[in-house]
């Protein structure tokens, strides 16, 4: 999503199904594409914007890596409410440390 060539940069978002959640589905896919992204796309940057409230998906993100980057405030306009987005990224060369888990 949000692809930039000119920047090397694009969003990730996914959605899955609660009755698959907690059984690492989106976590072995987020890196599948994160390497797709890197290597194969030569992107320099990604990121994700999240629901502040999203404690499953905050975790997932910096479990693989992305760092908190800033939190937008009433962003959203969902079923009646402002809410609140949080911007994690991830760049190429933290994911290319020997040290990272990937």
């Amino acid at each position: 999503m949000n692809y930039s060539a000119q920047n090397r940069r694009a969003e990730v978002g996914y959605l899955l199904d609660r009755r698959y959640r907690g059984k690492g589905l989106m976590s072995e896919a987020l890196r599948s594409v994160i390497e797709f992204a890197f290597n194969d796309l030569g992107l320099h940057r990604l990121e994700a914007d999240t629901d502040v409230e999203n404690i499953a998906s905050l975790a997932l993100l910096e479990k693989i890596g992305f760092q908190l980057k800033g939190c937008f405030r009433e962003r959203w306009h969902v079923n009646k409410r402002w809410q609140d987005s949080a911007m994690l990224g991830l760049l190429q060369s933290e994911w290319d440390r020997p040290s990272h888990s990937n």
